[in-house]
């Protein structure tokens, strides 16, 4: 049985994207990147299209942002995965607009807690499993 969002997804909601951002020099975009996909398979959700901005500072551009939020407008995207960290990184107050952006458009924006979640999550179960 599927999730609810996985039911709400289908070839006429188009593909899934994801929004990463992370500081420069920074080497979680990789991580980032594996924790949405396997988020997404978690949710029975096709692989996403990733949307990736690398900041120096707070007030730096995010053209991958940008350029995310239009395609959400025109109807592109109905599903936006974000990392924790990537919800803080979208430009501190600017960030509830663009999330309201999003909503407004008839898009689900679903947040993974944090990098390593889903592994945590494994590997105490795991744990569980081995101890019976």
């Amino acid at each position: 049985m599927g999730t609810p969002l996985s039911r709400y997804i289908n070839r006429e909601n188009g593909p899934v994207a994801a929004y990463l951002c992370a500081s420069a020099g920074c080497q979680v975009l990789e991580e980032q990147r594996h924790e949405l996909r396997e988020f997404a398979s978690g949710l029975e959700l096709p692989a996403p299209v990733f949307f990736e901005d690398v900041i120096r500072t707070v007030d730096d551009e995010r053209p991958a942002l940008s350029c995310l939020l239009a395609r959400v407008s025109d109807g592109i995207f109905r599903v936006v995965l974000i990392t924790a960290g990537s919800a803080r990184g979208m430009g501190g107050e600017d960030a509830y607009s663009d999330l309201h952006l999003m909503v407004v458009s008839g898009c689900t924006v679903t947040e993974l807690p944090d990098v390593g979640a889903l592994h945590r999550v494994r590997s105490v179960s795991s744990a569980r499993l081995s101890a019976a």
